[in-house]
């Protein structure tokens, strides 16, 4: 049996480091691809299941019917999929659930076709790719997963819905995912690219342009600050949307959270849970060598959760397990307080030399010293 991770390390592994940075192509591997749909809504479905199971006898079944057929009409995507590792995960954990909800109502062995209680299904997922080649991996990723979880099904209760022929498929668009419009969908995931804006290409800088917003300081954001403004302006007309992103942990420091919280915050979104900075892993070759952040954001209007409680990840070792933490905000900066944006001014306070270049290795080494020039300007 493959690993999800197969299809995204090996697409990598063939990729040269400069294609790489100018697609921002590093993949997510399985771990951490949990760490984002668990908290987005694998954890809350799973609550909803073992609630549903603890209703009253007369009306326990209808529950837990009501959340199956639920589970089946949600739509999932991922608006920079590459080769398909967040929807191979998130449809196997989905189908996971169902055989335990299935189990649940039925005895194993009692149903002879058990494709008759099956609702979940790969049409729900959909992706867009830039690169024609990951998108063409992460449809047939799509089709293998769905094989590998109808034999565990059929292992577990009998007889299936056939793999074969191929009736179905997710819908991977081959196209720039900021260019297009994207398929309805409840929750919005992945790990868009990861580009700094001084490696913007001229058309991912016209990208920047087209998406960021117009009033506010966007210049130096992060390429990767492009899905979280289109994802918001979807939210704002479907506020049940939910969206988590892995992103590089540049965008809740510095001046970068100011720009892009203080719009998000102004525009009624919250962070309802997120991951502190960890220490980036796969098993590709040439793999990111980043700190990243996973946020998931919501929008204050969301119907039925007005007393959504909010969960911090801490990492006490960068490269460890996360502490979860009960907290009453999530701040941009992925705090635990208030949200205060400290607003950026150009001209130092009265009597304080003017700051040319902050900490930020990009001058070219023009400003790095070595041991012998740091004492000579000393002395």
């Amino acid at each position: 049996k493959s690993s999800p991770e197969i299809f995204g390390s090996l697409f990598q592994s063939v990729m040269n480091s400069v294609e790489r940075r100018e697609l921002g192509a590093h993949y997510t591997e399985e771990a951490n691809i949990l760490k984002v749909i668990n908290s987005l809504f694998m954890d809350d479905l799973r609550q909803q299941f073992e609630a549903a199971k603890k209703t009253a006898k007369a009306k326990r079944t209808e529950a837990i019917h009501a959340l199956h057929k639920t589970m089946g009409s949600l739509r999932f995507l991922d608006p920079a999929c590459g080769c398909g590792n967040f929807l191979v995960v998130a449809y196997r954990e989905l189908r996971r659930l169902e055989d335990d909800i299935i189990g649940e109502l039925f005895a194993e062995g009692q149903l002879l076709d058990i494709s008759t209680m099956q609702q979940c299904h790969i049409g729900q997922f959909h992706g867009i790719e830039i690169d024609e080649y990951p998108a063409q991996i992460a449809k047939v990723a799509m089709w293998l997963t769905d094989h590998q979880c109808n034999q565990r099904t059929a292992e577990r209760f009998g007889q299936t819905r056939p793999s074969i022929p191929l009736t179905d498929s997710a819908e991977i668009i081959n196209t720039n995912s900021l260019r297009t419009d994207w398929p309805q969908a409840d929750y919005i995931f992945g790990n868009p690219p990861f580009i700094g804006h001084q490696w913007r290409s001229v058309e991912q800088q016209d990208d920047c342009a087209a998406i960021f917003p117009k009033d506010g300081k966007f210049g130096k954001m992060d390429y990767v600050a492009c899905w979280y403004v289109k994802a918001a302006r979807i939210m704002q007309q479907q506020p049940q949307v939910q969206t988590a992103f892995v992103s590089t942990n540049s965008i809740c420091q510095g001046e970068q959270a100011g720009v892009l919280w203080a719009w998000l915050f102004a525009q009624g979104f919250e962070i309802f849970f997120a991951h502190r900075t960890f220490q980036w892993t796969s098993a590709a070759a040439g793999k990111a060598a980043v700190h990243c952040v996973i946020v998931g954001f919501e929008h204050a209007d969301s119907s039925g959760r007005e007393h959504r409680t909010k969960f911090l990840f801490v990492y006490s070792d960068i490269k460890g397990p996360p502490e979860r933490r009960e907290v009453a905000n999530i701040n941009q900066y992925l705090a635990n307080g208030a949200s205060v944006i400290l607003p950026s001014r150009s001209n130092p306070p009265a009597g304080l030399n003017k700051m040319t270049k902050g900490n930020q290795p990009t001058d070219g080494g023009n400003w790095i010293l070595t041991l012998s020039e740091k004492e000579a300007l000393e002395s």
